[in-house]
C-alpha cells in the first residue's frame, strides 16, 4: 500500500510492514517525520523529501528550523497544516527559521492551508528556489519578524502564490529585508492585500531591493515598507 513498505526487525531479523520514511539526510539516516529529520539536524546538511507530505503537530511537533540546511523537495508537495501556522512561541507547533540560521527551500512545492494566521515565521534567512502557495486570506506566505536582520531571498526557480499579502512584517522597532533577483511572485487578493505589506509595523529601516523577476498583482503597502529599489523587474 502507499505509504508502507517491508522492513527486516533488527531483533529477530523477520520481515515487517512499516510506514515508509518520508524525509532522509543526505549521506545519513531516514525519517518517518519531517519535524524528526530537522530536529536531527547538525548544520549544514540537504534534508531531501521522499514522497508528499503533510506535516501536522501530532506527527511532527515542530518545524522550527534551529540549524543551517537545504531542505530539497524533489517533485513533491510539502503541505503544512493549519496547527503548524501559528505564532511562534516556545518553538512548538509552527513552521519557522529561527534567528541566525539559513535555510534554502529548493525544487517541488510547499503549500500553506487556508486557516493558519502565520506563514513561514522568518527569524533568520530563507532562500527560495521552489514553488510556494498560499490558500486564504487570514495570512501571507512569509511573516518577517526582524529585529535580528530577517532575509529572504528570492532567487530563480521561485514561483510564489498567494491568496493574501506575500511578505509581511509584524514586528515593531525591526528591520525586514526582501531581496528578488529571479522566479515569478503573484498576489491575487484584494482589499489592503499585496506582494509588501508593513501596515502594522511600518519599518523605515526596511529593504527590498529587486532586480530581476517577474511581478503579477497588487503592490499594496510598499510606501510603509521603508527603502526599496526597483532594478530589472516586470510587473504587471
Amino acid at each position: 500500500a502507499d505509504g508502507y513498505e517491508f522492513a527486516e526487525a533488527e531483533e529477530d531479523g523477520l520481515w515487517k510492514i512499516v510506514k515508509s520514511p518520508v524525509a532522509e539526510i543526505v549521506g545519513g539516516d531516514k525519517y518517518a517525520t519531517l519535524g524528526e529529520a530537522i530536529a536531527a539536524l547538525t548544520g549544514g546538511e540537504t534534508i531531501k523529501l521522499l514522497a508528499n507530505y503533510t506535516a501536522a503537530k501530532d506527527a511532527d511537533v515542530s518545524l522550527a528550523i534551529a540549524k543551517d540546511c537545504t531542505i530539497d523537495l524533489g517533485s513533491y508537495t510539502l503541505t503544512i497544516g493549519n496547527d503548524l501556522l501559528g505564532k511562534y512561541t516556545d518553538k512548538d507547533y509552527v513552521f519557522a527559521v529561527l534567528e541566525g540560521v539559513e535555510v534554502t527551500f529548493t525544487n517541488g512545492t510547499i503549500a500553506q492551508s487556508d486557516g493558519g494566521n502565520y506563514g513561514l515565521q522568518v527569524y533568520g534567512t530563507v532562500n527560495v528556489e521552489c514553488a510556494m502557495s498560499k490558500v486564504g486570506a487570514a495570512a501571507p506566505v512569509f511573516d518577517i519578524y526582524g529585529g535580528c536582520d530577517a532575509t529572504v531571498n528570492v532567487l530563480d526557480g521561485a514561483d510564489i502564490t498567494s491568496e493574501a499579502d506575500v511578505f509581511r512584517h509584524k514586528k515593531p522597532a525591526s528591520k525586514a529585508s526582501v531581496y528578488v533577483s529571479g522566479g515569478t511572485i503573484e498576489t491575487t487578493g484584494t482589499g489592503n492585500y499585496g506582494i509588501f505589506n508593513a501596515s502594522s509595523y511600518p519599518g523605515t529601516d526596511d529593504v527590498a531591493v529587486i532586480t530581476g523577476g517577474t511581478f503579477l498583482g497588487r503592490f499594496e503597502q510598499t510606501e510603509k515598507w521603508g527603502g526599496m529599489t526597483l532594478l530589472g523587474a516586470d510587473a504587471a
